[in-house]
């Protein structure tokens, strides 16, 4: 989650969310009990097209926080010139799926084997060596 660091506070929980202007990823699920306290008006979501345009409207003020996936966020404020805004450390939530396929192509069997090839490089560092490398090549960290 991205949030102005003057006057922002660092969002750790759902609840953390309730009266904020909330900009969300358009289709995107955070979670059921995102979905349903969303579904409950805890707090108001706009959905964007873009972790780029969710930052925008961040920095007019229009939203109070961004959710979306670390290292993509991380991305956008930088080459966006994005100042002044910090990362939450803590995820809302968390979704095991590493790879989108229609689930009508019957490719379950390469899902399986991609998802316990990326489980292995999480666990021997390689994961996070491969996002710090891709992350340094485009002018970060």
């Amino acid at each position: 989650m991205a949030y102005p660091r003057a006057g922002g506070q660092p969002y750790r929980r759902l609840e953390d969310l309730n009266g904020k202007r909330v900009g969300v990823m358009a289709g995107w699920s955070y979670g059921d009990a995102f979905d349903q306290a969303r579904k409950d008006g805890k707090f108001a979501a706009f959905d964007g097209d873009s972790d780029q345009q969710n930052l925008q409207r961040l920095k007019m003020g229009r939203l109070d926080v961004v959710l979306g996936i670390n290292e993509p966020l991380e991305l956008a404020l930088r080459e966006g010139g994005h100042h002044g805004f910090a990362l939450s450390a803590e995820a809302l939530s968390a979704n095991h799926s590493y790879l989108a396929i229609n689930k009508h192509s019957q490719q379950q069997a390469l899902l399986t084997r991609f998802d316990l090839a990326l489980e292995g490089m999480r666990k021997d560092g390689s994961y996070d060596k491969l996002v710090r490398d891709f992350l340094s090549a485009r002018g970060g960290d």
